[in-house]
Protein backbone atom coordinates (compact mmCIF):
# COMPACT_ATOMS: atom_id res chain seq x y z
CA UNK A 1 0.00 0.00 0.00
CA UNK A 2 1.33 3.48 -0.72
CA UNK A 3 2.56 5.53 2.20
CA UNK A 4 -0.63 8.28 1.12
CA UNK A 5 -3.07 5.47 1.28
CA UNK A 6 -1.57 4.16 4.50
CA UNK A 7 -1.67 7.60 6.14
CA UNK A 8 -5.21 8.20 4.94
CA UNK A 9 -6.60 5.06 6.48
CA UNK A 10 -5.07 5.64 9.74
CA UNK A 11 -6.48 9.23 9.70
CA UNK A 12 -9.58 7.41 9.03
CA UNK A 13 -9.76 5.14 12.05
CA UNK A 14 -8.91 8.00 14.16
CA UNK A 15 -11.39 10.02 13.69
CA UNK A 16 -13.81 7.50 13.31
CA UNK A 17 -12.70 6.23 16.88
CA UNK A 18 -12.26 9.52 18.48
CA UNK A 19 -15.78 10.05 16.90
CA UNK A 20 -16.94 8.34 19.98
CA UNK A 21 -14.89 10.85 22.47
CA UNK A 22 -17.00 13.53 20.51
CA UNK A 23 -20.45 12.26 20.69
CA UNK A 24 -20.13 11.41 24.74
CA UNK A 25 -18.62 14.76 24.97
CA UNK A 26 -21.43 16.19 23.70
CA UNK A 27 -24.36 14.12 25.11
CA UNK A 28 -22.86 16.14 28.92
CA UNK A 29 -24.82 18.94 26.99
CA UNK A 30 -27.66 17.94 25.65
CA UNK A 31 -30.10 15.09 25.25
CA UNK A 32 -29.64 12.31 22.18
CA UNK A 33 -32.25 13.21 20.24
CA UNK A 34 -31.37 16.98 20.14
CA UNK A 35 -28.34 15.83 18.94
CA UNK A 36 -29.36 13.66 16.54
CA UNK A 37 -31.52 16.23 14.40
CA UNK A 38 -28.56 18.85 14.97
CA UNK A 39 -26.50 16.08 13.03
CA UNK A 40 -28.47 14.94 10.53
CA UNK A 41 -29.97 18.39 9.52
CA UNK A 42 -26.63 19.59 9.28
CA UNK A 43 -25.59 16.40 7.43
CA UNK A 44 -28.32 17.61 4.85
CA UNK A 45 -28.94 21.46 4.56
CA UNK A 46 -27.41 22.84 2.42
CA UNK A 47 -25.92 19.61 0.22
CA UNK A 48 -29.25 18.18 -0.53
CA UNK A 49 -29.52 20.63 -3.50
CA UNK A 50 -26.26 20.15 -4.91
CA UNK A 51 -26.35 16.04 -4.06
CA UNK A 52 -28.34 13.78 -6.92
CA UNK A 53 -30.43 11.54 -4.79
CA UNK A 54 -29.24 7.98 -5.37
CA UNK A 55 -30.48 5.75 -8.23
CA UNK A 56 -32.59 3.54 -6.11
CA UNK A 57 -36.40 3.35 -5.34
CA UNK A 58 -37.68 5.87 -2.89
CA UNK A 59 -39.21 3.74 -0.81
CA UNK A 60 -35.86 1.80 -0.35
CA UNK A 61 -33.76 5.17 0.54
CA UNK A 62 -36.35 6.20 3.06
CA UNK A 63 -35.84 2.84 4.85
CA UNK A 64 -32.11 3.12 4.68
CA UNK A 65 -32.39 6.53 6.40
CA UNK A 66 -35.12 5.03 9.03
CA UNK A 67 -33.10 2.06 9.67
CA UNK A 68 -29.88 3.45 9.75
CA UNK A 69 -30.12 6.97 11.02
CA UNK A 70 -33.30 7.04 12.76
CA UNK A 71 -32.63 4.00 14.63
CA UNK A 72 -29.12 3.20 14.89
CA UNK A 73 -27.71 6.49 15.55
CA UNK A 74 -30.74 7.07 18.11
CA UNK A 75 -30.23 3.83 19.78
CA UNK A 76 -25.90 4.48 19.67
CA UNK A 77 -26.43 8.20 21.15
CA UNK A 78 -28.89 6.69 24.13
CA UNK A 79 -26.42 4.14 24.91
CA UNK A 80 -23.35 6.68 25.59
CA UNK A 81 -25.89 8.60 26.93
CA UNK A 82 -27.03 6.14 29.79
CA UNK A 83 -23.87 5.62 30.94
CA UNK A 84 -21.62 3.28 27.93
CA UNK A 85 -17.79 4.16 27.77
CA UNK A 86 -17.48 5.48 24.58
CA UNK A 87 -14.18 2.87 23.90
CA UNK A 88 -16.45 0.17 24.80
CA UNK A 89 -19.24 1.31 22.57
CA UNK A 90 -17.10 1.41 19.75
CA UNK A 91 -15.74 -2.20 20.44
CA UNK A 92 -19.03 -3.65 20.54
CA UNK A 93 -20.49 -2.23 17.47
CA UNK A 94 -17.73 -4.69 15.83
CA UNK A 95 -20.15 -7.48 16.57
CA UNK A 96 -22.48 -6.33 13.63
CA UNK A 97 -19.97 -8.16 11.21
CA UNK A 98 -21.60 -11.15 12.98
CA UNK A 99 -24.59 -9.92 12.78
CA UNK A 100 -24.44 -9.67 8.73
CA UNK A 101 -23.24 -12.82 8.55
CA UNK A 102 -25.79 -14.37 10.53
CA UNK A 103 -28.09 -12.74 8.05
CA UNK A 104 -26.31 -13.85 4.87
CA UNK A 105 -26.90 -17.44 6.28
CA UNK A 106 -30.57 -17.13 7.16
CA UNK A 107 -31.54 -14.60 4.24
CA UNK A 108 -29.18 -15.01 1.25
CA UNK A 109 -28.37 -18.99 2.20
CA UNK A 110 -24.47 -18.43 2.04
CA UNK A 111 -22.28 -20.56 3.08
CA UNK A 112 -20.61 -20.77 6.87
CA UNK A 113 -16.95 -21.88 7.32
CA UNK A 114 -15.34 -23.42 9.93
CA UNK A 115 -13.29 -19.86 10.85
CA UNK A 116 -16.52 -18.03 10.79
CA UNK A 117 -17.94 -20.18 13.78
CA UNK A 118 -14.23 -19.90 15.62
CA UNK A 119 -14.55 -16.77 14.97
CA UNK A 120 -17.82 -15.61 16.44
CA UNK A 121 -17.35 -17.68 19.48
CA UNK A 122 -13.81 -16.00 20.31
CA UNK A 123 -15.78 -12.28 19.87
CA UNK A 124 -18.49 -13.65 22.02
CA UNK A 125 -16.44 -14.56 24.66
CA UNK A 126 -14.68 -11.13 24.84
CA UNK A 127 -18.49 -9.69 25.04
CA UNK A 128 -18.92 -12.46 27.57
CA UNK A 129 -16.28 -10.68 29.55
CA UNK A 130 -17.68 -7.26 29.26
CA UNK A 131 -21.12 -8.30 30.32
CA UNK A 132 -19.56 -9.88 33.36
CA UNK A 133 -18.36 -6.82 34.31
CA UNK A 134 -21.87 -4.78 34.40
CA UNK A 135 -22.21 -2.73 36.86
CA UNK A 136 -22.87 0.75 37.88
CA UNK A 137 -20.71 2.23 35.81
CA UNK A 138 -21.46 0.17 33.16
CA UNK A 139 -25.36 -0.71 33.03
CA UNK A 140 -27.45 -2.58 31.54
CA UNK A 141 -29.28 0.18 30.47
CA UNK A 142 -26.03 1.39 28.00
CA UNK A 143 -25.70 -2.05 26.62
CA UNK A 144 -28.81 -2.77 25.23
CA UNK A 145 -29.17 0.29 22.67
CA UNK A 146 -25.42 -0.55 21.72
CA UNK A 147 -26.04 -3.96 20.78
CA UNK A 148 -29.26 -2.65 19.06
CA UNK A 149 -26.81 -0.01 16.74
CA UNK A 150 -25.01 -3.29 15.66
CA UNK A 151 -27.82 -4.92 14.74
CA UNK A 152 -29.12 -2.01 12.69
CA UNK A 153 -25.89 -1.63 10.84
CA UNK A 154 -25.92 -5.50 9.95
CA UNK A 155 -30.13 -4.48 8.68
CA UNK A 156 -28.36 -0.87 7.49
CA UNK A 157 -25.83 -3.26 5.25
CA UNK A 158 -28.83 -5.88 3.67
CA UNK A 159 -30.63 -2.39 2.51
CA UNK A 160 -27.29 -0.98 0.69
CA UNK A 161 -27.12 -5.10 -0.51
CA UNK A 162 -30.82 -4.57 -2.18
CA UNK A 163 -29.64 -0.89 -3.28
CA UNK A 164 -26.71 -2.25 -5.06
CA UNK A 165 -24.24 0.17 -6.59
CA UNK A 166 -24.89 3.57 -5.17
CA UNK A 167 -22.98 6.85 -4.41
CA UNK A 168 -22.36 6.53 -0.78
CA UNK A 169 -21.89 10.68 -0.51
CA UNK A 170 -25.52 10.65 -2.06
CA UNK A 171 -26.85 7.93 0.03
CA UNK A 172 -25.56 9.31 3.05
CA UNK A 173 -27.19 12.88 2.25
CA UNK A 174 -30.87 12.01 1.40
CA UNK A 175 -30.52 9.12 3.98
CA UNK A 176 -30.20 12.34 6.32
CA UNK A 177 -32.24 14.38 4.78
CA UNK A 178 -35.05 11.96 5.80
CA UNK A 179 -34.27 11.02 8.77
CA UNK A 180 -33.85 14.50 10.59
CA UNK A 181 -37.74 15.38 9.91
CA UNK A 182 -38.43 12.09 12.04
CA UNK A 183 -35.99 12.58 14.62
CA UNK A 184 -37.39 16.37 14.96
CA UNK A 185 -40.43 15.12 15.33
CA UNK A 186 -39.69 12.33 18.32
CA UNK A 187 -37.25 15.29 19.68
CA UNK A 188 -40.69 17.36 20.65
CA UNK A 189 -42.63 13.95 21.75
CA UNK A 190 -40.02 13.21 23.96
CA UNK A 191 -38.06 15.21 25.36
CA UNK A 192 -40.14 18.65 24.55
CA UNK A 193 -39.21 22.02 22.43
CA UNK A 194 -37.29 23.42 25.60
CA UNK A 195 -34.85 21.00 25.09
CA UNK A 196 -34.42 21.97 21.80
CA UNK A 197 -34.54 25.19 22.62
CA UNK A 198 -31.08 24.94 24.99
CA UNK A 199 -29.36 23.14 22.78
CA UNK A 200 -29.74 25.72 19.84
CA UNK A 201 -29.50 29.21 22.00
CA UNK A 202 -28.06 28.44 25.25
CA UNK A 203 -24.61 26.06 24.77
CA UNK A 204 -20.98 27.02 24.57
CA UNK A 205 -18.48 27.02 21.50
CA UNK A 206 -16.95 24.04 22.22
CA UNK A 207 -20.46 22.29 21.96
CA UNK A 208 -20.82 23.25 18.28
CA UNK A 209 -17.16 22.43 17.42
CA UNK A 210 -18.14 18.77 18.77
CA UNK A 211 -21.32 18.84 16.35
CA UNK A 212 -19.38 19.50 13.49
CA UNK A 213 -16.75 17.37 14.23
CA UNK A 214 -19.60 14.02 14.45
CA UNK A 215 -21.41 16.12 11.45
CA UNK A 216 -18.54 17.02 8.32
CA UNK A 217 -15.20 15.53 9.34
CA UNK A 218 -16.55 11.79 10.59
CA UNK A 219 -19.11 11.71 7.74
CA UNK A 220 -18.12 13.78 4.84
CA UNK A 221 -14.35 13.83 4.94
CA UNK A 222 -14.04 10.28 6.74
CA UNK A 223 -16.30 8.90 4.45
CA UNK A 224 -14.91 10.69 1.16
CA UNK A 225 -11.86 9.23 2.20
CA UNK A 226 -12.92 6.00 2.70
CA UNK A 227 -14.52 6.07 -0.71
CA UNK A 228 -11.66 7.31 -2.64
CA UNK A 229 -9.59 4.37 -0.49
CA UNK A 230 -11.68 2.15 -1.83
CA UNK A 231 -11.80 2.77 -5.46
CA UNK A 232 -7.71 2.98 -5.41
CA UNK A 233 -6.46 -0.29 -3.31
CA UNK A 234 -7.25 -3.41 -3.30
CA UNK A 235 -10.69 -4.32 -0.30
CA UNK A 236 -8.06 -6.75 1.39
CA UNK A 237 -5.38 -4.05 2.10
CA UNK A 238 -8.16 -1.24 3.19
CA UNK A 239 -10.43 -3.68 5.36
CA UNK A 240 -7.80 -4.67 8.02
CA UNK A 241 -7.86 -0.65 8.96
CA UNK A 242 -11.17 -0.77 10.41
CA UNK A 243 -10.05 -3.25 13.37
CA UNK A 244 -8.33 0.07 14.58
CA UNK A 245 -10.97 2.03 15.24
CA UNK A 246 -11.95 0.28 18.72
CA UNK A 247 -8.15 0.98 19.91
CA UNK A 248 -8.72 4.89 19.21
CA UNK A 249 -11.48 5.20 20.96
CA UNK A 250 -10.53 3.44 23.97
CA UNK A 251 -7.45 5.46 23.96
CA UNK A 252 -9.42 8.71 23.12
CA UNK A 253 -11.68 7.63 26.22
CA UNK A 254 -9.02 7.37 27.98
CA UNK A 255 -7.34 10.52 27.34
CA UNK A 256 -9.82 12.97 27.03
CA UNK A 257 -13.00 11.86 29.08
CA UNK A 258 -11.04 9.94 31.78
CA UNK A 259 -12.56 6.46 31.05
CA UNK A 260 -10.74 3.77 33.40
CA UNK A 261 -8.51 0.82 31.19
CA UNK A 262 -8.81 -2.14 33.58
CA UNK A 263 -7.11 -5.25 32.05
CA UNK A 264 -10.26 -6.44 31.63
CA UNK A 265 -11.38 -4.15 29.15
CA UNK A 266 -7.91 -5.20 27.51
CA UNK A 267 -8.66 -8.23 27.26
CA UNK A 268 -12.54 -8.17 25.50
CA UNK A 269 -10.77 -5.91 23.27
CA UNK A 270 -8.16 -8.71 22.24
CA UNK A 271 -10.67 -11.23 22.00
CA UNK A 272 -13.18 -8.98 20.18
CA UNK A 273 -10.78 -7.90 17.81
CA UNK A 274 -8.99 -11.32 17.20
CA UNK A 275 -12.47 -12.83 16.32
CA UNK A 276 -13.40 -10.12 13.79
CA UNK A 277 -10.00 -10.73 12.11
CA UNK A 278 -10.35 -14.87 12.06
CA UNK A 279 -13.29 -13.85 10.87
CA UNK A 280 -12.38 -11.46 7.64
CA UNK A 281 -9.35 -13.46 7.07
CA UNK A 282 -9.25 -16.77 7.83
CA UNK A 283 -9.89 -17.99 4.42
CA UNK A 284 -6.16 -17.06 3.92
CA UNK A 285 -5.24 -19.69 7.02
CA UNK A 286 -7.73 -22.37 6.40
CA UNK A 287 -7.62 -22.79 2.51
CA UNK A 288 -8.69 -26.55 2.91
CA UNK A 289 -12.01 -26.19 5.30
CA UNK A 290 -14.96 -27.72 3.78
CA UNK A 291 -18.21 -25.00 4.04
CA UNK A 292 -20.64 -25.52 6.49
CA UNK A 293 -24.13 -25.91 4.81
CA UNK A 294 -27.31 -24.79 7.38
CA UNK A 295 -30.47 -25.94 6.37
CA UNK A 296 -33.68 -25.29 7.44
CA UNK A 297 -37.02 -27.13 6.98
Amino acid sequence: MPFLSLFISLMITAIWGLNFVVIKYCLVETKPLSLCVLRFFLSSIPFIFFVKRPKTPFWLLSLYGIVMFVIQFGLLFLGLYLGMPAGLASLLLQIQVFFSLFIGIFVFQEKIRLWNILGCLISFFGIGIVIAHLDSSISIKGLLPIIGTAACASLGNLITKKMGNVNSVSLVTWGSFIAWPLLLVLCLLIDGPDTLLHTLFDLELDFWIGVGYITYLSTIVAYGAWSWLVANNPLKAVTPFTLLTPIFALIGGTLFLEESLPPWKLVATLFVLSGLAINLFGNHFFKSSAPVRVEFD
